[in-house]
């Protein structure tokens, strides 16, 4: 039977990956035969966080500062992430716990997830992505805590709310062992970026001209022994080097940066690129969708993501003993990861079925 789905999520984030999550799951979601809208809630801490406009109001005196210097650098790609995000959201946005909560009257089931949506330090104190206070059934896909240890916080929120979960995933496996001693029946999910197949991706990807052969840089943040990984294969393969950043707020002076590059630019780049160089999780997720070769040191924030996603694809090394750097090679999926995606595609069906009866 056709559900009313409402997903909440990091879909305003200026990051490839959250909107890219967050339209995977919502797609999915409808292929499934369901009514599927992704709840327009942008809590005015994280809106501070991501806008470029210099005279916003509630934003510091540093940050109004950085935003007019880098406005015009920034704001034709601040712009493509938008046009993305319109595609997303058909409703005005709010940032209210009370018009959320109308806004989930008509639905049958609010989904709280994928991305970092229980990582305090993005998502800060608040409550309202366990789902508190709202007397819908509520699932979770994929969410993930982006911690190897809980804090306070965090601990309170998951006792807490929690427990009202008709159903509870997770993306990566640190994450179920933290809540397993409150929660006794978790899940491990994949990602939804690999709900949906390779040709799904490459059909709303925005074709780029570009000559010669590439590597991609793409550092979420700045790592020079990454960074020079990644221009020694270059060198080394006859390849060009790109470098892209989602706020363009990184930039190696010695490599061209692509300009203008949302969304849809982004899965184009990848797709082509003969071997991506990366720290950022999706920019992994991506090279192992598309089967690109990868240089990868994790992030240093949350290491644990990336390296448990590689584990599951069988992290499939190549050392290199001349340059001693590591290339991941994805030319065949195993059979491991092939059930992994498959039983989370089973676990969405499995709560639609369940809340159907």
């Amino acid at each position: 039977m056709k559900k009313q789905i409402a997903i909440l999520t990091f879909y305003f984030a200026h990051n490839y990956g959250a909107m890219l999550q967050a339209y995977a799951l919502k797609r999915h979601l409808e292929l499934l035969g369901n009514t599927v809208n992704i709840i327009p809630y942008f809590p005015s801490y994280l809106k501070q966080g991501y806008s470029i406009n210099p005279f916003l109001k509630g934003i510091s005196i540093k940050r109004r500062i950085y935003n007019m210097i880098s406005y015009l650098k920034r704001y034709k790609q601040a712009e493509k992430f938008e046009e993305f995000k319109k595609n997303l959201i058909l409703m005005k946005e709010f940032s209210e716990r009370d018009d959320l909560i109308k806004f989930l009257k008509p639905y049958d089931v609010l989904i709280c997830g994928s991305d970092q949506i229980w990582n305090e330090k993005i998502a800060s104190e608040s409550e309202i992505y366990f789902g508190a206070g709202m007397d819908i059934t509520k699932i979770s896909y994929a969410a993930s805590l982006g911690t190897k240890e809980l804090s306070e916080i965090q601990r309170r929120n998951v006792k807490k709310y929690l427990s009202e979960f008709l159903s509870v995933s997770v993306r990566e496996e640190t994450g179920r062992k933290l809540i397993k001693e409150y929660i006794p029946d978790v899940q491990v999910v994949c990602d939804p970026v690999f709900l949906l197949p390779p040709n799904d991706w490459e059909e709303i990807e925005c074709r780029m001209t570009i000559q010669k052969k590439y590597v991609l840089l793409y550092l979420l943040e700045d790592n020079k022994l990454l960074y020079e990984y990644g221009k020694k294969y270059s060198q080394e393969n006859n390849l060009e080097i790109y470098e892209i950043h989602p706020t363009r707020g990184i930039h190696h002076c010695e490599i061209k940066q692509l300009n203008n590059i949302g969304p849809t630019e982004f899965l184009y780049l990848v797709r082509n690129a003969e071997a991506i160089c990366t720290n950022s999780f999706h920019a992994v997720a991506f090279s192992i969708i598309f089967e690109k070769k990868l240089i990868h040191i994790p992030n240093s924030n949350s290491p644990e993501r990336s390296l448990f996603l590689l584990e599951k694809v069988g992290n499939k090394v190549i050392k290199d003993d001349l340059n001693k750097f590591p290339i991941y090679e994805f030319k065949e999926k195993n059979v491991m990861f092939n059930k992994f995606v498959e039983d989370s595609k089973q676990f969405i069906k499995d709560f639609i079925f369940e809340i159907s009866n």
